[in-house]
């Protein structure tokens, strides 16, 4: 009597595929179907996990699916694969397996390896040991390339695939980009004059060079930019299972590439991404979004449009937004365009009055220092640590304190940089500032008034709201 067969599910699988070519896929897939042919097994369905590795714990759909196809099939089974250590590489995951499969006839064929019969004591005892070699040899080839990277980064090469800014040399370096490169620059003056991501995102997109992975410019990708190390010159290392939850990496040293910025400027832009009080609110094209603040609840105003004005455009206003639960809020407003107006004239006078740079950037190199040596202090503990110089308890209150010092360092040092966005003004002149004004994006704009300002308070309507715009509402106090 002629017997059918058992069904046969194929599954391939390749840890790191750098090119994005599925060759070493194609290869296993035409070795396996040739496996399957020598043995009369009909391939019920392929499964295919490409770029994943089975030891770092990443679910694998395609794993998943064969499993689902093994436990659902209504008859014997035989999963072909190349190697035992393409379908699993992990102790838990041959358990887990084991398992799914208990009481279903399951074989494994594989093309360099022979076969396993999950289904007897001998198969189990099998598989256990070849995932166990297999464990250990993961486990060790992660340890040779973690010290690699390491030694990597000590030596100051360029580490990962071409960034924005930069193009790659065949020595693991990189030179600065002749378009890229100025761009990158201007982007960091930008920032550091004190325009927001928002507004720097709106002026990359309006320049023709898009981000190397995507059409358009996006905050995510600006913030990114400026936070990454390798923009002046450092190498940046941080082994993965130490990946911080924030976008700052630490510092390995120089690099050996020329930087765009300066060490230093670097340091000034972290200052000024890490401090606390910066605004991060979306302000758009208005001027004085969550900067004018409601004289009721302090709650920063928002832009609404009401009623329209004589040549029939929306008549923009401030108003401090209604929230459910929330008594205190809403009832306020004020006319955006004269309240624009007032604190434009407002600045100017002040900016005419002011004839040298407030806190010169020869103030901030001493807050320099402080932030560096801050972070060597913590370096330095971890290191102890490390070593056994001190315990768990020790280290925990050292660390707490010293973070607590670098913060002081970086709070102060922000405040200190803030006043970028005043250094490339005429001030003292009252023309050629008000010239400069308009020439300036709403982001600049916003900018010079925070540096400047220290709060702006609208407070509620003495009388019901009349043709005149009343100046009475609005308190204004100077930062010292």
């Amino acid at each position: 009597m002629e017997t059918t067969p058992p069904r046969a599910f194929v599954y391939l699988r390749i840890s790191e595929d750098r090119d994005a070519t599925l060759v070493s896929v194609e290869n296993q897939r035409a070795e396996v179907l040739g496996l399957a042919a020598r043995l009369g097994l009909p391939v019920a369905g392929t499964f295919v996990d490409n770029d994943l590795s089975a030891f770092s714990g990443k679910t694998r759909p395609g794993y998943r699916q064969l499993v689902a196809a093994v436990i659902s099939s209504p008859e014997p089974c035989t999963v072909l694969v190349w190697h035992v250590d393409r379908l699993y590489r992990r102790p838990s995951e041959l358990e887990d397996l084991l398992g799914l499969v208990e009481g279903q006839a399951v074989t494994i064929e594989t093309v360099r390896g022979g076969m396993l019969d999950l289904n007897t004591h001998e198969g189990k005892l099998a598989a256990r040991f070849m995932v166990t070699v297999a464990s250990y040899e993961s486990g060790h080839k992660s340890d040779r390339i973690a010290l690699a990277a390491r030694r990597s980064a000590e030596r100051g090469d360029w580490h990962g695939a071409r960034r924005f800014g930069y193009q790659l040399t065949a020595d693991r370096s990189a030179t600065i980009d002749p378009v890229e490169g100025p761009m990158v620059r201007e982007v960091v003056d930008r920032f550091l004059a004190g325009e927001s991501l928002y507004s720097l995102t709106v002026w990359a997109n309006d320049q023709p060079v898009p981000p190397l992975r995507a059409k358009v410019w996006h905050a995510n990708t600006v913030r990114q930019l400026l936070a990454s190390p390798r923009i002046a010159g450092l190498r940046s290392y941080q082994p993965r299972d130490q990946r911080p939850e924030t976008p700052f990496r630490n510092v390995m040293g120089p690099g050996r590439w020329e930087g765009i910025i300066t060490p230093a400027e670097f340091e000034r832009v972290l200052a000024v991404m890490k401090n606390p009080d910066r605004r991060t609110t979306r302000a758009g094209n208005n001027l004085l979004s969550g900067i004018a603040r409601c004289g009721r609840c302090g709650t920063g105003l928002v832009i609404a449009s009401s009623s329209l004005s004589a040549s029939g455009s929306p008549r923009r206003r401030y108003v401090c937004k209604k929230v459910p639960g929330r008594p205190e809020r809403g009832g306020l407003s004020v006319e955006g365009a004269a309240l624009d107006d007032a604190v434009t004239a407002a600045v100017l006078r002040r900016l005419t009055a002011t004839t040298a740079p407030v806190r010169p950037d020869l103030d901030a190199a001493p807050l320099w220092s402080s932030v560096a040596a801050a972070r060597e202090r913590l370096t330095d503990l971890a290191t102890d640590y490390g070593r056994g110089d001190l315990t768990r308890e020790e280290f925990q209150a050292a660390r707490a304190a010293g973070l607590s010092v670098l913060r002081g360092a970086e709070e102060a040092l922000s405040r200190v940089v803030g006043s970028g966005s005043l250094t490339t003004l005429p001030l003292g002149d009252a023309v050629a500032l008000s010239t400069r004004w308009y020439e300036m994006s709403v982001g600049q704009r916003r900018a010079v008034i925070m540096a400047l300002v220290d709060t702006l308070t609208i407070k509620p309507a003495a009388v019901p709201r009349g043709p005149v715009f009343d100046l009475g509402r609005v308190e204004l106090r100077w930062r010292a």
